[in-house]
């Protein structure tokens, strides 16, 4: 019960900082894109693209510092916690170095050679560039110490940084459509800022708070070398995670031109809001899964992968319905004026994101275990396939949304392949998470795709604040009866029904 309290504790703090975070990231995206134009928007997220390309090599070490910092703490072996994050540290300094130097040299090549990008913005392109690439190091030094205090489930200080970071971006967005002269480059410069100040927050808090953030270096070959084993494995998925996002906006840029990217970026700016909003329960839920895994309660373990993996989805449902069911009104009250083919991109990257949803739960668990190689191989190489399918599609002339057709079908079949891993890794019950999370999950989409067509049969389209209003609240309250009925089993709606009863009543 301590467990599940801190869970739902962590868990309050984290949706707090995603309702604020996700209010001034929509806020700021409209105030920038307003302010930079179409080409400028569209510019200044191929660079970012480019950069992120390069730094996907820290989301493997992002995994493995969660990871390996957990079971410490699972293990209360604070001795070796010290060791395991100062090895952690050097390796990511020495990776944010790498990854700077490749970006302004490789990666400024390919920016300048092969983007489409007019002359007459090649040197604002090539300085919103060198800033972007800065920013990649300092998140890639940041990661550290943010999976610290993760790890720790300190959620309420990160909530507060991302508070910190999300007042930053709205001065940012304020400075910039108030700027004179070249608005890229400012916006560039001030998002740089933003990341080194977000990195001090950071790197304070942790100094203060944990004897084992102070730098001691060390030459313990056994814990770089489990540190390097995972990491090698795990490179292979997070290579394939940045070539599905960043490597397909780059394949839109040299096919669709900046315009393709303007609207890829509109969608990878609702796609992080949403995935706060989805991220907040499962940040709430690694450090527990890696914790159970470290004591060997492998029962629990698997009880709190099934549950995550239903409530990640439904949470997530009662979100997305209503913004599929409005999304060009949304948009159109967002931006005034979206980009082509943003409605058509934020729609599909939503059902994808559901089905992500569901996995996310059974990559902490894999991840867990250590026993990466033939799961990151696969699964990895599966979900790189998309940008080969991609250039495929649109070297046949399909237009641009096809890459999401592509992304949506290889999301399923890497679920699949999740469950055969843990299957054997953990020896993870199938036909149970078939008839508890899967079955349901259908159940309840099929249920609110009649819903919502329904809806614009009888009322007609979304077309003012009082129709999204309206149908919004409809929906919402319809995404919550469904997962009542169709979502939980009859022990689940008791129990949770008790709870509120408990509270309501105490």
């Amino acid at each position: 019960m301590h467990r599940n309290r801190k869970i739902a504790t962590n868990t309050a703090f984290l949706y707090v900082r995603m309702l604020v975070v996700m209010g001034t990231s929509l806020y700021t995206v409209r105030v920038v894109f307003h302010a930079l134009g179409v080409q400028d928007f569209g510019i200044y997220g191929v660079a970012a693209a480019l950069v992120t390309l390069l730094a996907f090599l820290n989301a493997t070490m992002s995994q493995a510092s969660q990871r390996f910092l957990s079971l410490d703490i699972g293990n209360g072996d604070l001795l070796n916690l010290g060791k395991t994050f100062n090895a952690i540290l050097a390796i990511h300094l020495v990776i944010a170095i790498a990854v700077v130097a490749a970006a302004l040299s490789a990666g400024s090549w390919f920016l300048n050679e092969k983007m489409a990008i007019p002359h007459d913005r090649i040197a604002s392109a090539n300085l919103a560039y060198q800033f972007a690439a800065i920013s990649g190091g300092l998140m890639i030094v940041q990661t550290p110490y943010s999976a610290l205090i993760v790890a720790h489930e300190k959620m309420w200080f990160f909530s507060l940084v991302s508070l910190l970071e999300a007042g930053l971006r709205l001065f940012i967005a304020w400075a910039v459509a108030n700027a004179s002269g070249d608005r890229l480059f400012y916006y560039s410069m001030l998002m740089c800022g933003s990341a080194l100040a977000v990195l001090i927050a950071y790197v304070c808090f942790a100094r203060l708070s944990f004897a084992e953030a102070r730098i001691r270096p060390h030459r313990e070959q056994s814990v770089y070398r489990a540190l390097t084993a995972f990491i090698t494995w795990s490179f292979i998925g997070n290579l394939a995670g940045a070539a599905r996002t960043q490597g397909v906006n780059l394949l839109l840029n040299v096919f669709f031109g900046p315009v393709a990217n303007a609207a890829h970026g509109i969608m990878t700016q609702a796609q992080t809001a949403t995935n706060n909003f989805a991220n907040s329960f499962q940040m709430a839920l690694n450090p527990q899964i890696y914790q159970r895994h470290a004591k060997g309660e492998y029962g629990e373990m698997r009880d709190l992968v099934i549950m995550g993996s239903k409530l990640n989805f439904i949470l997530l449902l009662i979100i997305v319905v209503p913004v599929l069911h409005a999304t060009p009104y949304i948009l159109e009250a967002w931006l005034s004026t979206p980009p082509p083919m943003a409605v058509d991109f934020i729609r599909w990257m939503l059902v994808a994101l559901m089905i992500d949803s569901i996995s996310q739960p059974l990559i902490t668990a894999a991840m867990a275990t250590g026993k990466i190689r033939a799961y990151q191989l696969i699964v990895g190489g599966t979900i790189i396939l998309s940008v080969p399918l991609s250039y495929a599609a649109f070297r046949l002339g399909y237009d641009a949304t096809a890459f999401l057709y592509v992304i949506t079908a290889i999301s399923l079949v890497a679920l699949l392949l999740r469950l055969l891993f843990l299957r054997n890794l953990l020896g993870f019950p199938l036909s149970r998470f078939v008839l508890q999370v899967l079955l349901p999950a259908t159940a309840i989409s099929a249920a609110m795709l009649a819903t919502s067509l329904l809806y614009t049969h009888v009322f007609g389209e979304v077309r003012s604040l009082f129709d999204f209003a309206q149908a919004s609240s409809f929906l919402a309250v319809g995404s919550l009866s469904s997962a009542l009925v169709l979502g939980l089993s009859r022990s689940e709606r008791r129990h949770l029904f008790s709870t509120i009863g408990k509270r309501f009543y105490k």
